[in-house]
């Protein structure tokens, strides 16, 4: 809550990892934009950005037993850590609905759940995270590709401007390796000046902030 209402006062974007019950976190976002308000901000012109996990296969039972083996053996690690007990298929299964946290399912059901969580955030930008714990190397390959050449383009249509997801010359998603390296090091970088900008608050770090991160 406190971190939402200091980027809604310094003017920042705010990137919104959901989990449980994405529609309770409608209230940080509302604290960040009340929050922007109040620092002489236009909410308007702040770029929202919400994510969680998820995992897309072609198959919607696919995507759903591949996810939840790595995905509990990682919960189960958090949950030692936090005094939570494992989490249950009933559970995880809950967490794949339209009102549920993982976007895990065939494309249409991943397309469908991000513009229905749209109408809760009305957010600028949509990440999803695929490697929770150790999934099988095509499988998350497959995911890429799903994700970069089916699920985007119609997603970002309510998002009315390109930075959902990059435009590719050839409008395939480039998997290569070298392309996959660049992006590695160019969000290692974008990491480092993010941090700098948001512990230093000089307005000129800040309205930098603004122009990468989104």
């Amino acid at each position: 809550m406190c971190s939402a209402a200091r980027a809604g006062y310094l003017g920042v974007p705010v990137m919104l990892p959901v989990a449980g019950q994405p529609q309770h976190f409608v209230s940080l976002v509302d604290i960040y934009r009340r929050a922007a308000e109040e620092g002489g901000h236009d909410p308007k012109t702040l770029r929202v950005g919400v994510g969680s996990h998820g995992l897309i296969a072609e198959d919607a039972k696919e995507a759903a037993d591949v996810a939840f083996p790595t995905l509990k053996r990682t919960m189960i690690q958090f949950g030692k850590e936090r005094g939570r007990p494992p989490p249950t298929r009933a559970q995880y299964d809950a967490g794949t609905t339209p009102q549920g946290a993982y976007f895990i399912g065939d494309p249409q059901q991943v397309i469908d759940k991000i513009l229905f969580q749209h109408e809760w955030f009305k957010h600028d930008r949509f990440g999803l995270q695929i490697t929770v714990g150790t999934l099988p190397h095509d499988k998350v390959m497959k995911a890429i590709e799903l994700y970069g050449n089916v699920v985007a383009p119609p997603s970002a249509r309510p998002y009315g401007h390109s930075r959902f997801m990059p435009r590719y010359p050839s409008g395939k998603l480039d998997l290569s390796a070298s392309r996959v390296k660049d992006l590695s090091s160019a969000r290692r970088r974008l990491w480092g000046l993010n941090t700098k900008a948001l512990n230093q608050g000089s307005k000129s770090r800040r309205d930098k902030l603004k122009d990468t991160l989104f």
